[in-house]
């Protein structure tokens, strides 16, 4: 395996040498198989939604923080911001749904499996480093 790992060029080749029989598509979680490469779909938000979030941000709160709470992109309460004073009363007209709790777990289980794929990872090679390092061929940092 020490002669494989002189030969790459990337992460995926990384991933592809030290965990060849591990598939990092899909993972069991609380007895479930999820599949965490999934093509994420826009997520869209009700009228409420965001309108609450314009009041927060309206009573000073800073944008980052009601980013982070909301889970939502730091662009998003500035542009409603706008769009809801260019046109108070028909502003977010469109057919939004509510972002709900099962999406939100679906998203941390989502990068539950994504950590537990890099922290395989990591032991895997830093047991390799080890060994080499017990034979001699490299020396600790």
């Amino acid at each position: 395996m020490d002669n494989e790992l002189s030969n790459i060029n990337s992460w995926r080749e990384v991933h592809e040498t030290l965990m060849p029989d591990w598939a990092p598509m899909s993972m069991k979680i609380n007895g479930n198989e999820r599949d965490f490469h999934i093509k994420r779909t826009r997520r869209r938000y009700d009228r409420a939604f965001k309108i609450s979030v314009v009041a927060e941000l309206e009573s000073g709160k800073p944008l980052a923080e009601i980013a982070r709470e909301r889970s939502i992109h730091p662009s998003l309460p500035s542009r409603w911001r706008e769009e809801l004073a260019e046109n108070p009363d028909e502003g977010f007209s469109g057919s939004g749904n509510k972002y709900n709790d099962q999406a939100r777990i679906a998203e941390l289980e989502r990068l539950l499996g994504q950590a537990h794929a890099e922290i395989e990872l990591l032991k895997k090679a830093f047991a390799i480093t080890q060994k080499k390092v017990r034979e001699g061929r490299i020396r600790p940092m």
